[in-house]
């Protein structure tokens, strides 16, 4: 594929998070796939079993029963952690739990940020700073990419003029290696670098949310990167596909399958009820949504 395709098919995403609504339907599906991986694997988490079979690869001579059921846990196995980490690491571009990330960046760094909740205003903010009108200078285009060609910037590079608003050439290094760009300030007159804005120098949260963003793009060790993530995408391909027919295979005849509620005296542990507020209060989709579901329970 050419740049221009691989950069149309990294915006869908950010398109769709670009609409309020959008980005909320995101939000509550990634909320709700951690809860589903988890307690997933909390299904699944062997105690009676002995060897191999069923948890580490599916068993072939026990049935087209069995055969489902491992197939759905043991590829739940090998990729929960994985789909875990794109879930987690997508969290910073949602429109609430993002804001939340922001507000809790605010408490431990000062500078703004370099990341936004939605990618697209990363764009919009390019477009903002390339129209402020520019500043006269002495030294050329030519001359600045000269002078910074031995700094070894990753590309792709984007060059600022003086303008207005930051009287500096500047030079930024927007790989999607977050972790390996750089921007360098130069004086308007000499082409001296005069600051240097590092992947080093930056809080551990920024640090943090970068490596994630990177990962989670498939740009952070290249192509095994992408593997991973191919590798995943297709593990949650097959758990969305055996959970069906898992259901189909199972499912009363002509009646949706549906559990029945909990009886009356149905009770959850202290530990259980603790981990449930803390992930509602982290994840606040997650949270309205349980409160919804609780709420039709009781009219139920």
């Amino acid at each position: 594929h050419t740049p221009a395709h691989r950069e149309a098919y990294r915006m869908i995403p950010a398109k769709l998070l670009a609409v309020k609504s959008g980005s909320v339907l995101v939000e509550l599906a990634a909320s709700w796939a951690i809860i589903m991986l988890g307690t997933g694997l909390f299904l699944w988490w062997p105690r009676e079993t002995s060897g191999l079979a069923g948890a580490a690869y599916p068993r072939f001579n026990r049935g087209p029963r069995v055969f489902w059921r491992d197939l759905h846990a043991v590829t739940g196995v090998w990729v929960s952690l994985l789909a875990m980490f794109l879930l987690i690491t997508a969290l910073p571009w949602t429109t609430v739990t993002g804001e939340n990330i922001l507000k809790l960046r605010g408490w431990v760094a000062a500078a703004p940020p370099d990341w936004t909740t939605n990618s697209v205003d990363e764009h919009a903010q390019h477009r903002r700073e390339a129209a402020a009108a520019a500043v006269a200078t002495p030294l050329k285009v030519d001359e600045i990419i000269t002078r910074i060609a031995a700094e070894g910037l990753e590309p792709p590079v984007r060059l600022y003029l003086p303008n207005e608003k930051q009287p500096h050439w500047r030079v930024r290094s927007e790989t999607q290696n977050r972790p390996r760009a750089r921007e360098l300030s130069l004086d308007p007159l000499t082409g001296t670098v005069i600051h240097e804005d590092r992947f080093a120098d930056k809080s551990a949260l920024d640090r943090a949310i970068h490596v994630g963003i990177a990962a989670h793009e498939g740009q952070l060790f290249g192509w095994p990167n992408q593997l991973l993530g191919l590798f995943t995408a297709a593990g949650l391909l097959t758990l969305c596909v055996s959970a069906i027919v898992m259901w189909w295979r199972r499912r009363p005849d002509g009646a949706l399958g549906v559990p029945a509620p909990p009886v009356p005296e149905f009770r959850i542990g202290v530990a259980l009820k603790a981990g449930i507020v803390a992930i509602a209060l982290l994840l606040a989709i997650l949270g309205a949504s349980l409160v919804i579901l609780m709420d039709a329970g009781r009219v139920a």
